[in-house]
């Protein structure tokens, strides 16, 4: 169930980005080795990313604010 769903958000990707079939199948075998299921994994893989990058960093912030202010404990 999965799989189908990434192969349709992939199939919809390359669709808006590349309206042209030709341009649009060149792109996916060179770029995804003919895999839709590859090219919609890519966007939400990107976003969980993105949001564990920011965690991290907030974690970061966070615990260098309180050594600073705080102090150890």
């Amino acid at each position: 169930m999965v799989d189908f769903l990434l192969a349709l958000l992939g199939y919809i990707i390359l669709r808006f980005r590349y309206p042209n079939k030709n341009e649009r199948q060149k792109v996916l075998k060179k770029t995804y080795d003919d895999s839709y299921i590859t090219v919609g994994a890519e966007w939400p893989l990107k976003i969980i990313g993105i949001l564990f990058f920011v965690a991290l960093f907030s974690f970061l912030i966070i615990v260098i604010y309180r050594v600073i202010f705080f102090g150890p404990s």
